[in-house]
């Protein structure tokens, strides 16, 4: 057997070590993850009469699991990403990288011309641990959300997106406040407090071409 990093090592026992994480085991779910968006969505009711959901980064399946518990049957999970993702009857999977021809057009179709409730992402790059080429991917993978919220989010629609503390987060915030009446900056208890990660709370979505 291959001898484990020692930064594996290192991550494997603080999961061991975490309250979330145990959690998570214990209660059967893919991740600690789920825990962030179930706090998020009690603060801010993000999944209240919500029927169409576009998840991005949906793997290991915790955001995945919690929204379909929150959706009705005649609603409608999307999510997209490369790896695999257990999904229940009223969702689909879209195996491939947000961007992509593939995956836009596999949207489309399934869309249909629906605009979406609320779109979700909790991608994070592949971590290098050089911190500006970290940031800087981040900010690639927010501004990917962005252009899905653009094309695909109805009227007055949430958005709520995954990123990293850096100097960058302020034009991130501008841009999303150019289309959304309320945009906030929100870290849940479920986020380890040792990580710069922080989730942008967007709602109040105004279409191109609708009123301020």
């Amino acid at each position: 057997m291959a001898k484990r990093s020692r930064s594996s090592q290192h991550w494997l026992e603080r999961q061991e070590r975490d309250h979330y994480s145990k959690k998570a085991r214990a209660q059967g779910h893919p991740s600690r993850a789920l825990y962030k968006l179930e706090q998020l969505d009690e603060r801010f009711r993000l999944l209240s009469e919500v029927r169409y959901v576009l998840e991005l980064g949906g793997a290991p399946g915790g955001w995945t699991q919690y929204v379909e518990q929150k959706i009705p049957k005649s609603g409608k999970l999307i999510t997209v990403d490369p790896l695999d993702v257990k999904t229940g009857e009223n969702s689909i999977h879209i195996c491939g990288f947000v961007g992509s021809d593939l995956v836009d057009r596999q949207i489309n179709e399934i869309l249909n011309g629906t605009r979406i409730d609320i779109v979700l992402s909790d991608m994070a790059p592949n971590m290098s641990g050089i911190k500006e080429y970290d940031q800087a991917e981040s900010m690639k993978l927010n501004f990917l959300t962005i252009d899905m919220v653009k094309r695909h989010l109805k009227n007055n629609g949430t958005s709520v997106l995954k990123t990293f503390q850096s100097p960058e987060i302020t034009n991130l915030v501008e841009e999303m406040k150019n289309s959304f009446s309320s945009v906030r900056i929100v870290k849940p208890a479920a986020s380890r407090k040792e990580s710069s990660e922080v989730y942008v709370v967007a709602q109040g979505f105004r279409s191109m071409g609708s009123p301020s």
